[in-house]
């Protein structure tokens, strides 16, 4: 009787950590969230949905490369040395990258990552968040072209204002010079 209630209670722990594992599971595909499970060495485990529609690609893509492929070329080598410090616990988990979408679209982006660190049954790992803002720089860089556009205006209007008082600067000393003539 006691083997039995033993069985039984490791098949209701059995079960319970499979829902577990289930529920998270499922948080992680479904979480709004771009969000990257990495090795140490970069090498991509898994990518949610999120980072799948994000990034434009397949997971089994996704599995293929490391973190940094993803990455616009300039900014690879900050990435690589980014993603470095997060592995020696040096980083502070923030890094402003580009990465390229599988159509060659470029992403302005804000990533997160931390060390998961290793346990009896997984390896130590790097977790990312890709936060998306491109829409943000786009709006910035419209801003900036606007302001240069404004100041040049400025600048036309005080060059304006700069002839118009030469003008009548001029024009005073030759009437009174007409006048005297006449």
């Amino acid at each position: 009787v006691g083997i039995l209630r033993d069985i039984s209670q490791r098949q209701r722990q059995a079960a319970q950590l499979k829902q577990q594992a289930d529920e998270l599971s499922l948080i992680f595909d479904n979480a709004p969230t771009p969000i990257l499970i990495s090795r140490l060495t970069g090498q991509i485990i898994k990518a949610n949905l999120a980072c799948c529609t994000l990034l434009d690609s397949s997971p089994q893509r996704m599995q293929a490369l490391r973190q940094t492929d993803l990455l616009h070329p300039e900014d690879q080598a900050v990435g690589v040395q980014f993603f470095e410090e997060v592995v020696a616990g040096n980083a502070p988990g923030r890094c402003e990258l580009r990465y390229l979408r599988s159509d060659g679209t470029v992403l302005h982006t804000v990533t997160h990552a931390a060390l998961s660190p290793a346990s009896e049954e997984l390896p130590a790992l790097i977790i990312s968040e890709i936060i998306d803002r491109s829409a943000l720089f786009s709006v910035e860089r419209e801003a900036d072209q606007l302001r240069a556009r404004l100041a040049h205006a400025g600048r036309i209007g005080t060059l304006g204002e700069m002839v118009s008082g030469i003008a009548h600067e001029v024009n005073q000393p030759l009437t009174a010079i007409a006048n005297y003539a006449s």
